[in-house]
């Protein structure tokens, strides 16, 4: 009898700290119950830092915006972050309309890579 590995997660009471749409479709469709709580993080990751690891820091850096002492044993914390990298440099987010489709012309006459990251923090972390 196989386990199911959803079942791990049912012990806990999930936390998503993700305003964005496509996280919220991926809990929902793996029918895992959970509640939003959001905190503001600068989404600054050093200059020296490789490329391929921007998204792993700044999702760490979301996660430890939730301190221990306001967590308990019960609750799961999961963060995310998505980079686009262009001609190997990461593409910020655009402020405006007009970088907007600056951007994405760009990105469509250029070889890209979106590099996905997530982190999951509970008490023990």
């Amino acid at each position: 009898m196989s386990m199911n590995p959803l079942s791990i997660i049912e012990k806990y009471e999930v936390i998503l700290a993700s305003k964005s749409p496509r996280r919220h479709q991926l809990l929902e469709g793996l029918g895992v119950s959970y509640a939003v709580e959001l905190r503001e993080v600068e989404e600054i990751f050093p200059e020296t830092i490789d490329a391929h690891m921007v998204p792993e820091y700044l999702s760490e850096l979301k996660a430890s915006a939730f301190s221990q002492s306001e967590m308990n044993n019960k609750q799961l914390i999961i963060t995310a972050d998505t980079i686009v990298l262009l001609k190997g440099e990461v593409i910020g987010k655009p402020t405006n309309h007009k970088e907007a489709v600056d951007m994405l012309n760009s990105i469509i006459k250029q070889y890209n890579r979106w590099t996905p990251e997530s982190s999951l923090r509970d008490i023990i972390s």
